[in-house]
């Protein structure tokens, strides 16, 4: 990781304007040692955060969640006048009325990025309050398919910290009925990638339907149709889920039409 931080930073180390920061990551958080820019925006999720409050004692901005958490938690511009509320997380639609934690830091840095660029304040609530989760702005990005007696989302989530950080989402959703995922693992990743997205979403879900990748049989890592399903299976039974609410298939149109047999009223599927 430290490898991939250095090599991520030559952005940074190019800026000559406004340069934007994760104060909650402590790599990237060094990378304001190799910059040149005017300026530097620090993120957090939390006002509290040490590295914030010496930011802005010292004449500096940051965007950050105040007070912390997800449903009552305020998008915040924090500099050495004290904190400015913009919008609460709640009015923010892509957010999920503040359950979709990392859709609550995406906003951080879209309004940081905003800021860098000189738009209004009004110009960039007006962005946040109008961007969605659909289909027209984040096409195949956690989109929801409304109007249907049961809840449908569509995320290509294609690593376990992706599945894991929609389920940690979805957790939260009130569901009278099952939860339902079509779940699959992108084929030329390792054995242990495509478990670890089995295992990510293992606890989540009473129901899965677990696809190959057929779209990508041409980069397989030598293993036959039908190995990534498998794969997922036997990690989800490791996990603790039965045997008889795994059902597998050879691509995603079987899998889906499957998926559209079985939900009822009440469901959620993924």
């Amino acid at each position: 990781m430290d490898g991939v931080a250095t090599r991520k930073r030559q952005v940074i180390e190019r800026t000559s304007g406004t340069a934007v920061l994760n104060a909650d990551d402590p790599r990237c958080l060094a990378m304001r040692d190799h910059t040149q820019a005017q300026q530097i925006v620090l993120v957090a999720r939390s006002a509290s955060h040490p590295a914030i409050t010496r930011h802005c004692e010292a004449g500096g901005t940051a965007v950050v969640i105040d007070p912390p958490g997800e449903a009552e938690g305020r998008l915040c511009i924090c500099d050495s006048a004290g904190i400015t509320p913009l919008l609460a997380l709640d009015e923010i639609p892509a957010t999920m009325h503040g359950r979709a934690s990392y859709n609550a830091e995406n906003a951080l840095f879209a309004a940081a990025a905003a800021m860098g660029l000189g738009l209004a304040r009004e110009v960039i609530i007006a962005g946040l309050r109008s961007f969605t989760m659909s289909k027209e702005h984040t096409p195949g990005r956690m989109n929801v398919f409304d109007g249907l007696p049961f809840q449908v989302f569509l995320d290509y989530a294609h690593n376990a910290h992706g599945i894991k950080a929609f389920c940690d989402f979805s957790d939260k959703l009130p569901v009278a009925g099952r939860r339902i995922m079509v779940l699959f693992g992108v084929g030329d990743r390792s054995d242990g990638e495509i478990e670890a997205n089995a295992a990510a979403a293992a606890g989540s879900f009473d129901y899965f339907l677990c696809r190959d990748s057929s779209a990508r049989r041409r980069r397989m890592r030598g293993r036959n149709p039908g190995d990534v399903p498998r794969l997922l299976k036997a990690e989800l039974m490791k996990h603790g889920v039965p045997g008889d609410r795994i059902e597998l298939f050879p691509d995603q149109a079987t899998a889906l039409q499957r998926a559209l047999e079985i939900v009822n009223s009440g469901d959620l599927l993924v």
